[in-house]
């Protein structure tokens, strides 16, 4: 049944008004829950669906939900018993009390339920989680994706010298990014470590290799000890640093010498006396090695370090300040897109096949080239439904070859090559893929009253 072809008596009780930005979604749901009566339940829904989804932008959710809604009235038992058809009306209304739920958490505006949740590293969800209208065996099927992710800590000042300042500062813009790639979904369990990039524990460490091997090259510089004088810095804080315009020509310096440091812990390969490349490593690249290495094999997984790793820690501090802005809204429209395609959870719009994986190839066009690896592996520990053969059918997206894939995506590659080696991860996944087909069909059995309900 359409929106459009709803029937109406005048006989309906009285729904809130058109607007209701500010109505409690309960208000609809109590008058819902007492009808027993197919046609006035099909006008009080559809009409409540209208109401809460009137933006252009939402259309083809309404028409999405509309069309669930109707095929909820559709499949009652209209030639039953009056007792029997009452029955199964009331269990319908639960159905679609379920479908307005999803609408009213639609409506409101993305951006506005992240900002109600950044008052700490929260879990990220609906702040309704009344999902009584569906039994306990079912009622996680409903929910949205819940995860946390870390708060950036706020700008400091009022430091004693202008070396801390900028050491403060380069460690919270590293901060700023590194955190990004910190989401953590409890419900997850995967066998192995994270990539060193997601990893609070490699955050840690990179930060105390920073302080020892870094920091003395620069604050070592003659040039930025004659230009901090000319400083004002007094009145910057550690995000203001990096935009102040009186700090322009220290900041360049310091990144300048930033790449500096970090080339000088690069590998050198030199050709031996039989003609064979030799690779010579330094004490300081030994010394960097030491300092990143996990305390357990199960903090994060980190390759033996060579010039491609020591490319990305380099580009740490490369990055943009008001990236992380960007970064937020690359992640939303993956995690949208999952939703959309892959979860079963909500009710809503559904994406077609592969619209993930075109999604997050488009995000590369984006996002810095050598941080895509842990973008898509981001997914893959964040979204239950990112598995290991998603990421197989991904690497297709990346070269006719091994090689080509190598190329492009070394460390999803090398996650892969590690899945292979460990066979219980596939027999997991296809066990969690059908218990998950299972829970969608007993939901939808009973989101449409065709079987009783057994807790």
């Amino acid at each position: 049944m359409e929106p459009g072809s709803k029937m109406r008596d005048g006989n309906s009780p009285n729904l809130p008004e058109p607007d209701l930005p500010d109505e409690p979604l309960d208000e609809i749901i109590d008058v819902i829950s007492e009808i027993d009566d197919a046609k006035e339940l099909a006008d009080c829904v559809f009409s409540a669906l209208e109401s809460l989804l009137r933006r252009e932008a939402e259309q083809d959710l309404l028409n999405s939900l509309s069309e669930s809604v109707g095929e909820i009235i559709g499949d009652l038992p209209f030639e039953a018993p009056e007792e029997a058809l009452q029955i199964a009306v009331r269990t319908a209304a639960r159905a679609c009390i379920a479908i307005l739920q999803t609408a009213y958490e639609a409506r409101r505006p993305r951006h506005q339920a992240e900002d109600e949740d950044q008052s700490g590293s929260a879990p990220i969800k609906d702040e309704d989680e009344a999902y009584y209208y569906l039994p306990p065996n079912l009622a996680h099927l409903l929910k949205r994706l819940e995860y946390t992710s870390p708060i950036l800590p706020e700008p400091m000042k009022d430091f004693e010298t202008f070396q801390q300042l900028y050491e403060t500062a380069i460690l919270r813009h590293i901060d700023s990014i590194l955190i990004f790639f910190q989401k953590t979904n409890e419900s997850i369990y995967r066998e192995l470590p994270p990539p060193f990039i997601l990893s609070p524990a490699f955050a840690t460490n990179f930060k105390k290799a920073i302080e020892t091997l870094i920091f003395p090259f620069i604050g070592n510089s003659k040039q930025v000890r004659i230009l901090a004088p000319g400083v004002d810095w007094t009145r910057i804080d550690t995000q203001t640093f990096w935009t102040d315009r009186n700090t322009h020509l220290i900041r360049r310096k310091i990144l300048q010498l930033w790449a500096r440091a970090w080339d000088d812990l690069k590998l050198i390969t030199s050709a031996g006396e039989d003609g064979i490349n030799v690779v010579q490593i330094k004490e300081n690249t030994k010394l960097l090695r030491s300092l990143l290495a996990p305390l357990s094999p199960r903090d994060y997984d980190l390759p033996r370090i060579t010039n491609r790793e020591i490319l990305i820690f380099e580009s740490l501090l490369e990055i943009p300040a008001d990236w992380q802005e960007n970064m937020a809204d690359i992640w939303r429209r993956c995690q949208d897109l999952y939703e959309q395609e892959k979860d079963p959870r909500i009710f809503q719009q559904k994406a077609r096949e592969g619209a993930l994986r075109d999604g997050i190839l488009t995000a590369f066009k984006e996002f810095p080239e050598q941080w895509s690896d842990f973008l898509v592996l981001l997914c893959h520990y964040v979204f239950p439904r990112v598995s290991t053969g998603f990421l197989e059918q991904f690497t297709a997206s990346l070269g006719t070859s091994n090689a080509d894939r190598e190329r492009r995506m070394p460390y999803l590659m090398r996650y892969l090559r590690q899945v292979q080696m460990t066979p219980e991860i596939k027999a997991r996944e296809a066990r969690e893929e059908e218990e998950l087909k299972i829970q969608a069909q007993h939901l939808r059995n009973f989101l449409t009253g065709r079987v009783e309900n057994k807790e």
